[in-house]
């Protein structure tokens, strides 16, 4: 499932990393805004997917659609989506909370998911598509037998920097918007100052790096920067909820092991 996780990496990075405070801004007052932003998304993907999308993706009979048609697919389909949910939410009076945040973005990965070729061949997810075998990807069947694991590490042996970049982009911006969501569900808080958003991800990201560390000290690092955390809270030398230190540390850990387990 190269291609899969190639374009969930491309949607990250795109959905999160490279929509600034300005841009969500600009897409909610603005056609021109919301164009820009999605047309990030199918950049990053041809980046990210270069050597695969001359190549046939989906056969629905004797329609081929080759993935720089998929690629572009996608890409109408986020903007049918994000209008959707701006007209939702602006027209209509729609809650933008924690419950439509994750509805949206489950729609946007049921639609890569739709769009991105199976590993081996097989007849389509929703038995209608057929995904043609494409050249260079790992079979699932090679983690057949296999523990949960080790058959991770087996199917994505030839991607572990995809995987990386993943958690990497998931651990930063992406776990910093999901925890606005719920923080402004349960608090009405705006969301972070650029300067306050910027401090966490760095402190998560640290406590995530703390475990590419080699031998044990992996573990007395990533301790000592979470008690640190902990204090900032008790003392109040930060201005972040209990929710903010456990959910971001404890992302950050499971995270962090993901990625050593990968490396290592």
């Amino acid at each position: 499932m190269e291609i899969f996780w190639r374009l969930l990496l491309g949607h990250i990075i795109a959905d999160f990393t490279l929509q600034t405070n300005f841009i969500a801004g600009w897409k909610r007052r603005s056609k021109w805004g919301l164009f820009v932003h999605c047309a990030i998304h199918p950049i990053i993907y041809s980046l990210l997917l270069w050597q695969y999308l001359s190549l046939v993706w989906i056969r629905i009979g004797s329609l081929e659609l080759t993935g720089c048609t998929c690629v572009f697919l996608v890409f109408v389909t986020h903007v049918i989506e994000d209008e959707w949910r701006i007209w939702s939410v602006l027209k209509q009076g729609a809650p933008d909370d924690t419950f439509f945040y994750v509805w949206d973005q489950l729609i946007h990965y049921a639609i890569i998911f739709a769009f991105s070729p199976v590993v081996d061949g097989m007849q389509g997810k929703f038995g209608l598509f057929y995904y043609p075998p494409i050249p260079g990807v790992v079979s699932h069947w090679e983690g057949m037998g296999l523990g949960l694991g080790e058959a991770f590490r087996t199917i994505s042996k030839n991607e572990t920097w995809v995987f990386v970049a993943l958690l990497f982009a998931a651990v930063t911006h992406f776990t910093t918007v999901t925890i606005y969501f719920i923080e402004k569900d349960l608090f009405g808080v705006p969301f972070p100052s650029t300067r306050e958003k910027y401090i966490s991800m760095l402190e998560r990201l640290a406590v995530t790096v703390c475990f590419l560390l080699p031998g044990i000290w992996w573990a007395a690092v990533a301790g000592v920067w979470i008690i640190r955390s902990i204090l900032y809270k008790l003392y109040r030398w930060g201005d972040f909820s209990w929710i903010h230190i456990l959910l971001g540390n404890g992302i950050a850990i499971l995270c962090g092991i993901i990625i050593r387990n990968l490396v290592y």
